[in-house]
């Protein structure tokens, strides 16, 4: 069986479009020697990329792909199985959208195709490149900037909580990671990681605690935890 992965991408507004087809040859001949055969879809802003081949060389080169600076929200569509090659006939075959009218540019994808079956409407994988290629649902897309054009600045209204009011037995410390939400420019959620002492609890080997330590040590981590989160959501309010 080959594995089939589909992505959307967008590229970056500094990336020239004509470097586009250099970009192809060279992932033709990279996706050729690793025996991964497919095609890239553009529409002048985004990519869309069908892989297919053996699913420990389709992996690394979908690993390559999203480290590529030239574009940014990659977006897995599909990961899946199938018995033949839909796109066999070069390792990436690009196909600008633009140059086609749009009435005839879905058959026109579909020409490509080298399955021994016909390519059908109802195709599982096909089903997200009519939904690309007549942009159907390109309103619903979830664009974020790409991450070096983030711009964080300091309010000045930083204030630091009182630990005397949070004391506990407990000599574990957590660091508090905040998750942004990009679009709404605000801090959604917090991820607590501890930080162990040599003489936390938690430090101490699993292997050489008795199961109800290791659950109370447990239970009272995850109190602190919360009363922390509780005057953290108090002070960015």
């Amino acid at each position: 069986m080959l594995t089939t992965l589909i992505y959307r991408s967008h590229i970056r507004g500094d990336e020239p479009v004509k470097k586009i087809e250099e970009m192809v040859s060279i992932a033709n001949r990279r996706n050729m020697r690793s025996d991964v055969t497919g095609i890239l879809l553009f529409n002048g802003s985004h990519f869309f990329q069908l892989l297919e081949g053996p699913e420990e060389q389709v992996q690394m080169i979908y690993r390559a792909i999203c480290q590529d600076p030239r574009h940014y929200n990659i977006v897995e569509l599909l990961c899946d199985y199938a018995p033949a090659r839909r796109f066999g006939k070069a390792g990436m075959e690009l196909f600008d959208l633009r140059l086609h009218e749009r009435d005839d540019v879905l058959q026109a994808v579909f020409d490509k195709g080298t399955s021994k079956f016909q390519l059908t409407y109802d195709d599982r994988a096909l089903q997200f490149f009519r939904t690309f290629v007549l942009a159907t649902e390109q309103s619903t897309y979830f664009e974020i900037p790409a991450e070096d054009s983030w711009l964080f600045i300091a309010d000045g209204s930083d204030k630091e909580l009182d630990s005397c009011t949070l004391s506990s037995n407990i000599n574990d410390h957590f660091a508090f990671h905040p998750i942004v939400d990009p679009l709404s420019r605000r801090i959604i959620a917090f991820e607590a990681i501890v930080q162990k002492n040599e003489d936390s609890p938690s430090a101490i080997a699993v292997g050489q605690r008795k199961d109800e330590e290791i659950y109370t040590a447990d239970l009272k981590s995850k109190g602190l935890h919360l009363r922390w989160h509780t005057h953290l959501s108090s002070v960015i309010k």
